[in-house]
């Protein structure tokens, strides 16, 4: 990769707080310190559920669904 990126692992708003631009507000603080750092920071990935709110919420702040991409998971059978 030629850039660097962020992954985020988990993020979330506690429903009773959600609506107030905290999630927004956050995600621009991030954004903000890691575009400062020297080794700047110039993407995001991370993984939400399809067909979820999370996504109109991911999409509004400037994240995209890539559609070259396939997340794959599997079972381990001990």
């Amino acid at each position: 990769m030629d850039f660097k990126e962020i992954w985020v692992d988990e993020f979330s708003v506690h429903p009773d707080y959600q609506r107030m631009n905290i999630g927004s507000n956050l995600l621009t603080y991030v954004r903000d310190e890691l575009g400062n750092e020297s080794e700047k920071v110039s993407g995001i990935a991370l993984t939400t559920e399809r067909g979820k709110p999370s996504v109109l919420f991911y999409e509004k702040n400037g994240i995209h669904v890539e559609e070259n991409v396939i997340f794959m998971s599997g079972r381990i059978e001990v």
